[in-house]
């Protein structure tokens, strides 16, 4: 009999004991899953009939087949490694775009090692839309955007000079 993983989470069907498919979702893109191909197009044509009965429309053709290897989705891609595991990442051209952007800002820093450091803002913004893309997949990076964030927000009023916005108290 199979004994249990402590250190793997999944979803097991109750009356059959198998993994169990599941969709998730991104904007209007709907990915389904399960441990079969007839289970996950099952899941997939339950999931089409729900969203038709609440008046969206799901074009089938434009549906995805259901592979082991579906390729990237959503600005991310799922490699499973039999004797490692699954492991989430992004595409090689993303992932050097991301390394190009973060190069560009450190070698754009002042090499005196003052303060005062200057970027485009207009391209500060569409770096900034594209790495929110970027942590999707790698979260870990989500702080590090906040701070950009603040950067670039800090010049509107209601702002501390870190760029959080003011609380209601701080307002008063």
């Amino acid at each position: 009999e199979l004994q249990p993983d402590p250190s793997l989470a999944f979803r097991v069907d109750s009356s059959s004991g198998q993994l169990a498919a599941f969709f998730t979702t991104y904007v209007d893109d709907v990915r389904s899953g399960g441990p079969s191909e007839d289970i996950c197009v099952d899941a997939t044509h339950q999931v089409a009939c729900r969203i038709n009965y609440l008046g969206q429309q799901d074009a089938a053709r434009k549906r995805r087949r259901v592979s082991q290897e579906p390729g990237p989705w959503a600005g991310a891609m799922v490699i499973a490694r039999p004797d490692e595991g699954l492991f989430v990442t992004c595409a090689q051209l993303k992932w050097d775009k991301t390394q190009t952007i973060i190069k560009r800002w450190l070698d754009s820093r002042p090499l005196t090692g003052g303060v005062d450091w200057m970027l485009d803002r207009i391209q500060l913004e569409k770096d900034r839309g594209f790495l929110v893309h970027i942590t999707r997949t790698f979260t870990s990076a989500v702080p590090y955007l906040r701070r950009i964030h603040h950067t670039l927000e800090s010049w509107r009023q209601g702002r501390t000079e870190e760029g959080w916005k003011f609380s209601p108290n701080e307002w008063r």
